[in-house]
């Protein structure tokens, strides 16, 4: 399920980047310093500040206006790379997700948060059966808007994502028939979430008053913790089956 998808493609970096100079020159008079230049230098003729960034073992020679323009192209493919692989990692199928992002014509960075939302909520409709896709596709959201739309509160969509892990576990636990509770795992030092770190309650009490995810003093504050299903066994190590 885990693919490896848009590694960082040089090439595509590259053409977005081939309107500016990589000539070592001024950008503004076209002056060439007296000796190399591997950093921002203010030019000896006309004062200008020239910016110097190195990207893919190339140096490009900006004005402050194309250094803005620059970083802003690396922060749209960084965010596109990233929760790209997230969503096909989560079943997206690619070409769609491609074909999906031309179409709308997205070039600037709120627009293409805005798509990636969007399809998240599209993965939890085509997983609408599916518990436990269906969590991890909220766990993927509630990581995505944590960083990227910090003016939606997460914690909604972490309890989501909890509740259909607790749901994914019936089926497994049925599936098994094994009488199960469930372990509360934590991987934070934080005071909400290290205090239940390996607290075991009988999966049908975890259903009814669910503790995840743990409330943080922040609206993008993401719980650590996690759940693992437990089967139960007796003082012999055999586990207790439901009867038939």
């Amino acid at each position: 399920m885990f693919a490896n998808f848009l590694r960082t493609d040089k090439t595509t970096i590259e053409r977005k980047f081939s309107q500016f100079s990589t000539e070592c020159k001024c950008p503004y008079c076209g002056t060439k310093p007296e000796k190399e230049v591997k950093n921002k230098f203010k030019c000896t003729s006309c004062k200008q500040i020239a910016f110097v960034k190195k990207v893919n073992d190339k140096r490009y020679f900006l004005t402050e206006e194309e250094n803005i323009e620059m970083i802003n192209v690396k922060e749209f493919e960084s965010v596109k790379n990233r929760y790209f692989n997230t969503l096909v990692n989560n079943g997206y199928e690619q070409n769609k997700l491609e074909k999906d992002f031309e179409k709308h014509n997205i070039l600037n960075i709120d627009a293409l948060r805005d798509f990636i939302l969007t399809s998240y909520n599209n993965l939890i409709s085509v997983n609408s059966k599916n518990a436990q896709a269906k969590s991890l596709i909220y766990f993927a959201m509630a990581n995505f808007c944590s960083k990227e739309r910090q003016e939606i509160n997460v914690y909604g969509i972490q309890k989501f994502a909890f509740d259909f892990q607790l749901k994914s576990y019936s089926e497994r636990a049925e599936l098994l028939n094994y009488n199960c509770d469930v372990k509360i795992y934590s991987y934070s030092d934080r005071k909400e979430c290290s205090e239940d770190h390996g607290r075991t309650v009988p999966y049908l009490d975890m259903v009814k008053n669910p503790i995840l995810p743990h409330v943080g003093t922040d609206r993008n504050f993401l719980c650590s913790c996690t759940y693992s299903l437990v089967a139960i066994s007796d003082e012999n190590g055999i586990f207790a089956f439901n009867e038939l």
